[in-house]
């Protein structure tokens, strides 16, 4: 499956989020930390030519707008951006590229700090508006599933995946978490490009994703319970919920659209949430549509933070513009690892 379809590091309500959550597939990391988002790009781009001109496949990690990391599969070396790890997997770190200490002699110190705390500081301003965001988006999506049957979403589901005809495998398939959707300056972004990959898309057209989320939990434990393999495609907000998944074998996927990623695809047949509500539905939706106003607020302030740290970013690209020659920092790079 072509893995440039997914993110590897976004923002959500715990902070940014790496796309490597299988700690078996990484065996050396390698760190680059300070400059600027632009040369870190432009390494990467740079550094991965190197490593497949000395026969090391390796894929490119994206973020948003910019590469965050290389992954080499068969050598399990992770080679990433600071800003995409937890402080206990840089702590395992083989070795730390700082960019700052690199180009120490030739960078204004005072300034770079002044653009970079004012940068964790629009980051921060996020983070806060994302969590709030969060936490209204799962009160409204327990206010609308007590109004669910579930006994309807289990009926459905079951019959859903009988008319896929997979047959039992005799083993327990293995779940991947990816993101598919990403939170940017521009909003959330979502790649439909994933799912080009499943002939057939069960789409659940839901507002809140009470009901979406019951249907694809199902179905993913139908499939790993059955032998198959599932891409599992992680809540970009709370980086945690499964909101979509694909299962390669049998060109299969189910896609939750929701009020905040409301995007149907052409010729697929949907099915709407409120065929498994009951009438107890009405009494909740005032409550629900005022809970869904106040997170596209909350979300669009989160917008202007990154807006804000984007400028920011901007600030301390042009830096590292005016000293840097990118191509000696890689070769100096590539030495170092």
């Amino acid at each position: 499956m072509d893995n440039s379809c997914f993110y590897y590091g976004v923002n959500t309500a715990d902070g940014v989020h790496s796309g490597i959550f299988d700690p078996e597939n990484v065996k050396r990391l390698f760190v680059v930390k300070g400059g600027s988002p632009e040369l870190k790009d432009k390494i990467f781009i740079e550094l991965s030519e190197e490593l497949l001109q000395k026969d090391i496949e390796n894929e490119l990690l994206f973020s948003f707008e910019n590469c965050s990391g290389i992954n080499c599969v068969e050598e399990k070396i992770l080679i990433a951006d600071e800003k995409f790890l937890k402080e206990n997997k840089i702590k395992n770190a083989e070795k730390i590229i700082d960019l700052n200490e690199v180009f120490s002699e030739k960078i204004p110190r005072e300034l770079l700090h002044i653009y970079e705390k004012e940068y964790i500081k629009k980051i921060a301003r996020c983070n806060r508006f994302l969590s709030a965001a969060d936490s209204v988006k799962k009160d409204a999506m327990r206010i609308d599933a007590k109004s669910v049957n579930v006994g309807s979403v289990v009926n459905y589901s079951s019959k859903l995946w009988k008319k896929l005809g997979a047959e039992m495998q005799g083993s327990i398939g293995k779940e991947t978490k990816k993101f598919v959707s990403c939170i940017t300056p521009d909003g959330a972004e979502l790649n439909m490009k994933a799912f080009d990959a499943c002939d057939r898309l069960a789409v659940i057209v839901d507002k809140t994703g009470a009901v979406s989320t019951m249907i694809i939990d199902r179905l993913r434990r139908y499939a790993l319970g059955s032998g198959y393999d599932v891409v599992s495609c992680i809540c970009s907000l709370d980086g945690k919920t499964v909101e979509h998944i694909i299962v390669p074998e049998l060109s299969f996927g189910a896609f939750s659209s929701e009020h905040y990623h409301r995007i149907l695809p052409k010729k697929e047949r949907r099915v709407f949430a409120s065929r498994f509500h009951t009438k107890d539905s009405e009494l909740y939706k005032n409550r629900i549509n005022f809970s869904l106003k106040a997170y596209r607020s909350l979300m669009n302030e989160a917008f202007d933070s990154l807006i804000g740290a984007q400028a920011e970013e901007r600030k301390i690209n042009y830096i590292f513009d005016s000293i840097v020659d990118v191509y000696d920092a890689v070769t100096e790079i590539i030495e170092s690892i």
